[in-house]
C-alpha cells in the first residue's frame, strides 16, 4: 500500500487508475488521491462487484466525486468539453462522465445506475434474451449426494468433449477432478484457489485439447470464449438464482 502510495503522490500524476474497490477506498482515506480531476468513472463488472458484497464500497467511491456531470446531450456535452479545453492555462471545469459495463442487468445494477447516471444509454452487444438460446437445451435431474458421481460418470462417457463441469465450492472442485481422473478421463482445475498463471496454463491447455474435461467453481463462468464445448454439466445446484 505504501509503494502505491508513493507512486500516486510524486510526479506529475497519473492519467489512468486501475482498482479494486476496497484499495480504492484505502487510498482515498490515506489521502493519496482525490478525485477533484477525474473526468472519466468506468465501473467494469458492475453485477460482479455486487455479487461479491461490494456495492457499499461503489457507493462510497461515487458519493466522493461531486459534479459536475457531463451534460446527457451529445451537442452540450461537445460544448463542455471545448470550453473546458480553451478555459486560461489549459484549466477548465471537468465535467464527469459515468460508463458502466456489466454482463447482465439485475436490480442493484440498475439502481445504481438510475442514481450516478442521468438517462444513461444503454448499449446491448447480442440479443437481450441470449441466455435463452434456443439452441441450447437444459436438462434438470435431482437425485440424492450419494448418486451424483455415478450420474456424473455416465454422462461423461456419453457427452462428446470437451466438457466443463461446474462445481460450487473450490474444495468440491479438487474432490470431483479428482474422481474423474480415476473414471480414466484427463481433467484439469479452475478456481480462485489457483495462482493466475496456473489457471491460465489451465485455460489454454483445455484450449489445445490436452484435457477433456474442466471443473471449475463460477471463476470460469465470466469472460471466457472456448470453442467447441458442446456440454455443460453443473454438478452442484446454484445456491442463489438471479430473476
Amino acid at each position: 500500500m505504501e509503494e502505491q502510495g508513493r507512486r500516486l503522490r510524486t510526479g506529475t500524476g497519473i492519467q489512468i487508475l486501475v482498482a479494486t474497490p476496497g484499495r480504492l477506498i484505502d487510498a482515498l482515506e490515506r489521502r493519496y488521491i482525490v478525485f477533484n480531476q477525474c473526468n472519466y468513472v468506468v465501473l467494469d463488472e458492475a453485477d460482479r462487484m455486487i455479487d461479491m458484497g461490494f456495492e457499499p464500497q461503489v457507493k462510497q467511491i461515487l458519493d466522493s466525486m461531486h459534479g459536475p456531470w457531463k451534460s446527457t446531450d451529445e451537442d452540450e456535452a461537445a460544448k463542455q468539453e471545448a470550453e473546458s479545453k480553451a478555459a486560461k492555462g489549459g484549466v477548465g471545469i471537468m465535467y464527469r462522465t459515468v460508463i458502466m459495463f456489466s454482463a447482465t442487468m439485475p436490480r442493484e445494477v440498475e439502481d445504481l445506475a438510475n442514481k450516478y447516471m442521468r438517462s444513461p444509454c444503454v448499449i446491448k452487444i447480442g440479443d437481450s434474451d441470449s441466455g435463452k438460446n434456443k439452441r441450447i437445451i437444459q436438462h434438470v435431474e435431482v437425485m440424492t449426494e450419494g448418486q451424483k458421481k455415478g450420474r456424473l460418470e455416465k454422462l461423461l462417457r456419453q457427452c462428446q468433449p470437451p466438457v466443463i463441469v461446474f462445481i460450487n465450492a473450490k474444495k468440491g472442485v479438487d474432490v470431483v477432478a479428482r474422481e474423474i481422473g480415476k473414471m480414466g478421463f484427463r481433467a484439469c482445475i479452475l478456481h480462485g484457489g489457483k495462482k493466475q498463471s496456473e489457471r491460465e496454463d489451465a485455460i489454454e491447455a483445455f484450449k489445445k485439447g490436452e484435457y477433456n474435461i474442466m471443473c471449475a467453481t463460477d471463476v470460469a463462468g465470466r469472460g471466457l470464449d472456448i470453442d467447441g464445448v458442446q456440454h455443460v454439466i453443473n454438478y452442484d445446484m446454484a445456491t442463489s438464482i438471479d430473476k
